[in-house]
Formats: C-alpha cells, sequence, structure tokens
C-alpha cells in the first residue's frame, strides 16, 4: 500500500480531487484518518463542556444577581426624581442667611484666625508638590517657609483664651501637618541638586534651583557658586560613568555639553553685566524675591483656588509675609569669580582628557578615531548654547578657551598617532618575515623568469599610455630583474601602505562651511590644525622603522661587523656559512631592498615633504642593498679565489698549456728570406679562463644588469686581486720556469691587464703588475719576445673580444668601450669576419646564403671562397652582365701545385665547362637543359666539398665539384 502525505488538510479537502489523484488504497487510509480525526475532536469537545458547565452555572447566578440590583437602583432614581420635583414649591418658604461677619462676635476673630491657618497648614503640602512637578523650585521654597511661618504663630498665643496647648489638645492635626512639610525641605534640595546636576542646564532651571538653595540654606554669593561648581562636576562625573556604556563620540559630546552649560550659567547668574545696577541676574532676581516694597505677599502662590472666606482672618504677619534672606546677598568680585572657574575648568579638562584617552582605546581603526573628532565638530557646530562660548568664556574666565584644542585635540592626535605606529609596525613585521622567506631561494637563477616570454609581457608597454601610477609589469619587471617573490612580497607591502595612507589622508578632507554671507568658516575648529603633524608622525615612524628593518637584516646578513666586538674566530666561522639558501636569502634581500623604490609607489607619495625623508630613506634602502649584493658577491669571490688558489705551474700542464697557434715568419739575411715557423699562445690558460668562465656564469644567472655598477666594479678590482696575488705567488715560489710557460704567463697577464684593469682603478697594481712581467720577462729570450710580442698582442686582443660577451660582467665599463673597438689583424681571407665570432664565416656570402661557417684558413693554404665560385657559375668568362667576379690571389702553392706559374687557368676552366654544359652548339638559340640556380646550386655545393667537409687542396675541390654536376645532369 503506497503512503499517504503525513500532513492533509480535511477541512479543505476536496472528494472529487482524491478520487482523481489517488488509488484505491490511499483514499481508505485517507477516509480511515478522516474518521479518527472526526472521532477525536467529538471528544474534545465532551470534555470542554464538561469542564465549562460549572462555570456557566455560576455565569447564570451571577446575571440573576446583577438583574435584581438594577431594579433596586432604577426605583431609588424614581424616588430621587419625585423628590427633586417637590423642592421649587418649598423655595418660597427659605430665607435668605444673614451676612457671616455681621453674625460672628469679636471674641469668635480669634478663633477664626486659628482656623484659617491650619486651613493654609493643610493646603499648603499639596501646592509644594504642584510646585516641585513643575520645577518651580523657588515657588516651592517660599510656599515652604510661609507653612513654616504659619505654624510659628500657631505655637504662640492667639489671644480669646486660645493657648498653644489647647491648640495642640483641640487640633492634633497640626502636627502631622507639619512633620509631613518638614520633609519638603530634604525634597526641594534634592531637586534642586538634581536639576543643577542634569547634563543641559539652561538658565532658568538654574536660576530657580539656585534661588531654592539660597532661601533654603541662606548661603553666600561664594558659598552658592562653589556648590553650583561642586555639583556640576559631580554631573561631569557622572556623564563619565554613563558615557562607558555608550559609544565614545556620544560620552564626548555629553561631556562638553556640560561644560559649556556650566560656564554659560555661571556667566548669566554670577557675572556683572554693563548695565546701570551693575548686578547680576542672579542678585536682581534674589531682590526681586525679597525686597517687601517691590515683591508680592507668598500668600498669593496659593492661587485663587486656594483662598476661602477664612482667609481673612489670617494674622497680618501671614497675609503680608515676604521671603526674607538671613544675610544680605552681594556680587562675587570678578577675579574671585575668574579664578574658581579656572580652577574648575582646569580640573574638568584633566578628566575628560583622561577619559578621552581611556575611550580612545577601545577604538582600533584610525577611520573610528577621525569619526570622533568629526562628531564632537557637528555636535558644536548644531549645539545653540555654543554660539554664547565666546562671550561667556570672556566674562568668566582668564582668557578665551577652545573646547577641543584644550580637551580633546592632543589626546585624539596621540591616539591616531599610537594606530599609525602600531599599524606600520605591523606591516615592516610582514615586511619582515617575507624578506626571510626560505622560499626565495629560487630567486639565484633568474634566467628561467626573464627569457621566458608570456602574452602579458608587452602589455604594459603598449598600454602605457593608459595606465597610471607607472607601474613595473611584464617586459619591465623582467629587466628590472625583479622576480615574482619580489614583486609579490612588493604588492603586500604596496597595498598596506596604501591603506594605510589613504586613511590618514581621509582625516584632513572636511566639508567646505560657509557663513550667511557666503564666506568659507572653519566652524566650531580647524578640523586640519594637527593633519600636518599627523603626516609628520607617519613620516617619522614609517621612515625609522624600515631604516631600523634594514639595519637588523643587514646585521643579521654581515655579522663580520662584530668582528671587533666578538672574537675573530667565531666571526669568521659564523661568515662562513655560504650555503646556497643564504646566498639565495641574501640575493633575494638585495633585489628586494632594490626593489622598494620602485615597485612600492606610496612611499614617493606619502614621503614627500621639506625634510625630504624620501631620499633618506631610498639612499639607506640603495646602500643596504648594495651591502647585501656584495655579500652574495663575496661568496661566489670565495669560490674563485679556492679555483685561483689551485693554480700550479709544475702540476696538469695541460690546464696549463692549451693549444698554441702556428704562425710562419720570414727573415731577411744576406743569404736570402729564411721562412720558420713559431707557436704563440692563443688564449688564457684552461684553468684561469673555466674559473673567470664559472664567476660570469654565476652573475649572469643573477642578471648582472641589475647589479649596482659599483659592485661589479669592486668583483672587477677583487679579481685582479685575487689572480695577481697568486701570479705573484707562483712567480715568487717558483726559481725559473721554462720559456713556454713564461709564454703563456704573459699571455694571462696580458689578458687580464687588457680586459679587467680599469683606468679607475690602475694606478693600484700598476706596480705589482711591473713586478709580474720583469719576473716572467726573466724567463724570456729577449729576442724571442720581441718576434713574439706583436703576434702576442693580437691574439690577446682577438680573445678578449671574443670572451667579452660571457665575461662582461666582470669588464669595466671603460674596458668594455675599449675592447669593442679592437679590430681583426688577420690577413687571411676572413679578415672581415667578426672576431667575437668563434666560428670563421664566409667573409662576402651570397644573398641567399648568409652567415654560412667556411673552414678556418691557414697562412699555408687557402681555398676558393663559395662567393667566387658563384660568380664564375652565373657570368661564365666574366664577360656576361654587368657583374664581374673579384680576381683572386692564387699565389698559394698548395692551390695549385702542378702549375704555379698560371694560377688564374683553373677556376675559368670550370666555368666553361659549366657553359659549354649548359649552351647547345650551333644555332643562334640557347635551349637549357638545367636551371641557371640549379647550375649554380651544383657548382657551389661542388666547390664545398673539400673546404667544407676537410677535403684536400683545389683540384679536389673541383673534382667533387665536377661529379656534382654531373649526378645533377642525370637527375
Amino acid at each position: 500500500m503506497s503512503k499517504v502525505a503525513p500532513k492533509l488538510d480535511f477541512l479543505n479537502l476536496d472528494p472529487d480531487e482524491v478520487m482523481r489523484t489517488m488509488s484505491v488504497g490511499e483514499v481508505e487510509t485517507v477516509a480511515n484518518r478522516l474518521q479518527r480525526e472526526v472521532d477525536t475532536k467529538r471528544e474534545e469537545l465532551r470534555v470542554m463542556v464538561g469542564e465549562r458547565y460549572r462555570d456557566l452555572i455560576e455565569a447564570a447566578d451571577t446575571i440573576q444577581t446583577m438583574k435584581t440590583s438594577s431594579e433596586c437602583i432604577i426605583q431609588g432614581v424614581s424616588s430621587i426624581l419625585g423628590s427633586s420635583s417637590t423642592i421649587s414649591s418649598l423655595s418660597s418658604n427659605i430665607q435668605s442667611p444673614r451676612s457671616i461677619e455681621s453674625s460672628i462676635p469679636v471674641e469668635n476673630h480669634s478663633y477664626l484666625s486659628v482656623a484659617a491657618s491650619i486651613q493654609l497648614l493643610m493646603k499648603a503640602p499639596e501646592r509644594i508638590w504642584q510646585a516641585v512637578d513643575k520645577q518651580e523650585l523657588t515657588s516651592a521654597a517660599q510656599l515652604y517657609l510661609i507653612s513654616q511661618h504659619v505654624y510659628t504663630g500657631l505655637q504662640g498665643d492667639q489671644g480669646g483664651g486660645i493657648s498653644p496647648d489647647r491648640i495642640r489638645q483641640w487640633f492634633p492635626v497640626i502636627s502631622r501637618y507639619y512633620a509631613t512639610i518638614n520633609n519638603f525641605y530634604v525634597g526641594i534640595i534634592n531637586s534642586a541638586n538634581e536639576c543643577l546636576m542634569s547634563v543641559e542646564l539652561s538658565n532658568e532651571k538654574a536660576l530657580q534651583a539656585l534661588t531654592a538653595l539660597l532661601l533654603l540654606k541662606g548661603l553666600s554669593s561664594e558659598d552658592l557658586l562653589s556648590l553650583f561648581l561642586k555639583l556640576r562636576r559631580q554631573c561631569l562625573e557622572q556623564a563619565i560613568i554613563k558615557g562607558r556604556s555608550e559609544s565614545a563620540r556620544s560620552s564626548l559630546c555629553a561631556y562638553l555639553r556640560a561644560t559649556i552649560c556650566t560656564v554659560r550659567v555661571v556667566a548669566a547668574l554670577f557675572a556683572e553685566h554693563n548695565d546701570k545696577q551693575n548686578t547680576t541676574s542672579l542678585a536682581r532676581f534674589v531682590v526681586g524675591l525679597t525686597d517687601p516694597q517691590a515683591s508680592q505677599p507668598v500668600l498669593n502662590l496659593f492661587g485663587k483656588s486656594g483662598s476661602s472666606q477664612l482667609q481673612r482672618y489670617l494674622p497680618a504677619p501671614v497675609r503680608d509675609y515676604t521671603t526674607r534672606l538671613t544675610k544680605p546677598f552681594c556680587n562675587i568680585q570678578h577675579n574671585a569669580l575668574v579664578a574658581e572657574m579656572d580652577s574648575w575648568l582646569n580640573a574638568s579638562k584633566e578628566a575628560g582628557q583622561s577619559e578621552c584617552g581611556s575611550l580612545l582605546q577601545d577604538i582600533n581603526t584610525i577611520q573610528g578615531v577621525a569619526a570622533v573628532k568629526q562628531a564632537v565638530w557637528h555636535f558644536l557646530q548644531n549645539f545653540e548654547p555654543y554660539g554664547d562660548w565666546k562671550a561667556s568664556s570672556k566674562s568668566v574666565l582668564s582668557e578665551e578657551i577652545n573646547l577641543w584644542e584644550s580637551f580633546y585635540q592632543r589626546t585624539v592626535r596621540e591616539r591616531i598617532e599610537s594606530l599609525i605606529s602600531q599599524r606600520i609596525q605591523i606591516i615592516v613585521t610582514e615586511l619582515n618575515n617575507n624578506l626571510k622567506d626560505e622560499s626565495s631561494k629560487d630567486d639565484l637563477d633568474l634566467g628561467a623568469f626573464i627569457w621566458q616570454e608570456t602574452n602579458s609581457d608587452l602589455n604594459n608597454l603598449w598600454n602605457q599610455n593608459n595606465t597610471s601610477g607607472g607601474k613595473l609589469e611584464g617586459l619591465s619587471l623582467k629587466c628590472a630583474g625583479w622576480s615574482p617573490a619580489v614583486k609579490s612580497m612588493c604588492s603586500r607591502l604596496e597595498e598596506n601602505l596604501a591603506a594605510i595612507w589613504k586613511e590618514i589622508c581621509d582625516i584632513g578632507k572636511v566639508e567646505i562651511i560657509a557663513n550667511q554671507d557666503g564666506e568659507i568658516t572653519q566652524g566650531p575648529f580647524d578640523r586640519q590644525v594637527d593633519h600636518e603633524l599627523i603626516l609628520a608622525h607617519y613620516r617619522q615612524v614609517l621612515t625609522s622603522s624600515l631604516a631600523n628593518l634594514v639595519d637588523s637584516l643587514t646585521a643579521e646578513e654581515n655579522p663580520a661587523k662584530d668582528l671587533e666586538e666578538k672574537s675573530a674566530q667565531a666571526a669568521v666561522e659564523k661568515s662562513t656559512k655560504d650555503s646556497p639558501e643564504n646566498s639565495a636569502r641574501g640575493l633575494f634581500l638585495a633585489r628586494s631592498l632594490q626593489s622598494i623604490p620602485g615597485l612600492v609607489s606610496t612611499l614617493h607619495t606619502s614621503l614627500q615633504s621639506k625634510e625630504n625623508s624620501y631620499s633618506v630613506l631610498v639612499q639607506k634602502l640603495s646602500d643596504a642593498s648594495k651591502t647585501e649584493f656584495w655579500s652574495w658577491a663575496s661568496t661566489l669571490l670565495k669560490t674563485f679565489e679556492e679555483v685561483i688558489q689551485r693554480l700550479s705551474l709544475s702540476e696538469d700542464p695541460l690546464s696549463l698549456l692549451p693549444a698554441w697557434d702556428t704562425v710562419n715568419i720570414q727573415e731577411s739575411s744576406e743569404a736570402g728570406s729564411i721562412s720558420s715557423t713559431i707557436r704563440i699562445p692563443s688564449c688564457p690558460s684552461a684553468q684561469l679562463l673555466a674559473a673567470l668562465h664559472n664567476l660570469s656564469v654565476s652573475l649572469h644567472s643573477a642578471h648582472p644588469a641589475t647589479i649596482p655598477p659599483d659592485i661589479l666594479n669592486r668583483i672587477s678590482v677583487a679579481v685582479c686581486e685575487i689572480v695577481f696575488q697568486k701570479f705573484s705567488s707562483l712567480l715568487t715560489s717558483q726559481a725559473k720556469l721554462t720559456q713556454v710557460v713564461a709564454l703563456q704567463m704573459e699571455f694571462n697577464v696580458q689578458f687580464l691587464v687588457t680586459m679587467f684593469l680599469s683606468r679607475d682603478f690602475k694606478d693600484k697594481f700598476s706596480s705589482q703588475i711591473s713586478d709580474i712581467q720583469s719576473r716572467i720577462s726573466s724567463n724570456i729570450d729577449p729576442f724571442d719576445q720581441s718576434v713574439f710580442c706583436e703576434h702576442m698582442t693580437a691574439r690577446v686582443k682577438r680573445t678578449c673580444t671574443r670572451e667579452l660577451s660571457c665575461l662582461s660582467p666582470l669588464v669595466p665599463k671603460d674596458r668594455v668601450e675599449i675592447i669593442v673597438g679592437f679590430k681583426s689583424t688577420s690577413t687571411t681571407s676572413s679578415s672581415s669576419q667578426d672576431v667575437s665570432n668563434i666560428m670563421n664565416l664566409n667573409p662576402s656570402p651570397p644573398s641567399r646564403f648568409q652567415l654560412l661557417p667556411m673552414a678556418t684558413p691557414s697562412s699555408t693554404g687557402g681555398n676558393l671562397s663559395s662567393r667566387k665560385l658563384l660568380d664564375a657559375a652565373i657570368t661564365p668568362g666574366g664577360k656576361s652582365g654587368s657583374r664581374s667576379p673579384r680576381t683572386p690571389n692564387y699565389n698559394n702553392n698548395s692551390l695549385h701545385p702542378n702549375n704555379s706559374k698560371t694560377p688564374s687557368t683553373t677556376p675559368y676552366a670550370d666555368a666553361k665547362k659549366l657553359a659549354a654544359a649548359t649552351t647547345p652548339s650551333g644555332g643562334s638559340s640557347r635551349k637549357r637543359d638545367k636551371s641557371p640556380v640549379a647550375a649554380a646550386a651544383a657548382s657551389f655545393f661542388g666547390s664545398m666539398g673539400s673546404s667544407w667537409f676537410g677535403g684536400g687542396s683545389g683540384n679536389g675541390a673541383a673534382g667533387n665539384s665536377n661529379s656534382s654536376n654531373g649526378s645533377a645532369n642525370n637527375s
């Protein structure tokens, strides 16, 4: 049986819909559930009726009782209506009463006076309560005083035999009402204190409360002022306590509101005004209450509703009672008032600054603290009593006070500066961790990064006009040698500095406010007055933090600086930790310090100031980067020095004496010319050159174009120092050298001098080089040295030119300019070839074959150039066309061993054979069986047989050419 949905709305259940959509089993299930639901509801109805039956019976009894009562009331109202109808008929029989005053005997007046006094005493509590509720505290105090006066009157003899004892005996209610009235003394004073302790106190409420305290306590003007300031101090303390459960903005604004109201009330009530009476407002108000001639009787405060026929019998002292003071109220001296207010304001200022600092500690963002300043500014701008602040403070204070500058400006600025310092410390700590990251060891070899082409390499250059900020991306980043790790580190630093710099700049952005005349005004205070101080703090903290970071990093990477403080052995052991990881970390640190000024643009934006802090920081980073570069280079130089120190004149002769060039020279004498063969060193010692190559490869892998030039110069100087020092030690330890070894040493020295000795440090090594060369020359025959000198110099220049690209990081700039100007001194057919290329190339290649390799020509023989063979093949006999083949120099006997007297016949013989093969006999029309291009190619490749593949003489070449032509014809 299929299951039915657990919830069904049986009230809205449609039987037709159930029969259409459900199966028979489901319909039966629904019917069973519906039946159970009906039974359940029926049972609930029975239970409810049974429980409510008793309540229903009771309700019926109550209804019956109400009916009976209503019938009785109706009967009573009908009886009253009947009685009222008979009053009109009885009105004529009523006589008018006699005058009370005429009917009361004189001896009863004392009783009436007592009765009137008691009646007044009984009405006084209600009137006092009403005055207190309406905050009419002066009226409440006057009502209290007149009640005291009435009670005092009842304590005396009233005449007519009415003694005080009889009054107490007859009217015990007097004591109870007097006790009630006495309680109002504390209530009125408490109400006055609460009124004076309210945060936003108006002059009217303060006047009422101060007058009530003056009347009830009988204070002097000085005591009243002290009491008022004490209460206002408590008001500030309560504002502080209440503000701790609210936001800092509302708390600080409430504190200023209470301070402004206090100064305004004192200025309005206690300060003297320039009027005719030269009195204060409080003094005039008190005089108006206490002057018998000018003031109204206090009895008028009871109003018309409180008057009765008995009040005319009140004693005259009560009817004419006016408020009196125990001692005259005098104005406070201006100097005393100013001193009192200065003392109070200074104490309030200290408390406000302390509380402001505590509240701002809970705000952890620069924008949050700046919002507090903005909130205070808007509060003062919209707070109406603050409009009278200047006049009020001038009248009661020794100097004009700016509330923001006096209370909160310094505290808010210090909190902002503290947050800036914390943020910068976090940024510098993160930068320090990134600079010490172990994953930076991949930066030791930048070849894969620099030479790998990506689609985005040129995007930055193409979109340079559309981009902003001058950020280095793509190819520019690769040219600078800054790896993705460096870029990522600088990007995080840029993002963090840009965020804090934006927040600092937003502090100084304020809206423009104009007064009614359209003039721009600053409002309550200048919101930008301390912005320059904040910027100066930011620059100082950022510069000093980065400088300290650089100093700590360079101190960690260069422990050799502590040689003076630590033992020499410990410092050497610590400085010899030249693992690849440490070397990579030092190189990464150098590149990072080098890249920060270029990739972190916010540094340039935010540190521009009169103090030129940006230039100082950039110089600091540059110096530290150079220090790290030199530290990394020192590890390479140490390895280089270890290799150089293994050089020896007695061991490994193959490394010391590589293959030399053979040179034929001719000498003229009386017997004729004499030919001889000499061997000249052609390159430096293999071990020396390998060490230089290894050092150069290490520099190349680190992208030497980005290494500072002065570091590269120091490396060149160090290389010269290491090699020349080793040569000096070798020559000193070796008493006598063979001439072959001496010649090789001479070549090495000339190579080093020509390649690495810059004019900037030439004088430093001049004496050492002269000593080395003199020692070497002492082992060479002077005649041989004069013969070898010219050839050796030419090969030194050629070697320098060839090795310039490989050893370029080690070659000073001025030497590069000289070496690239060297020209080939060879007199062979390949003399126009670039000597920097190790392979000999055809000096005059055809347009279709560019820079084809050729065999190295020797001094004893040579081969026909491919260009001349092509010219001979294309222009047979040299007669057709404007282009004629160059006439070669065929003085080489190896090229024509059988006929040295006819050097010009053989080349053209091949050309004639080629022309005969391509020209038909008889007839003027020429029909070629092979294209000129194919013939030229066949002739060219045939002539290459000996020169390219190491064949013999020129005849052999010609033979290979003919066979090639034959194979071409057959094809």
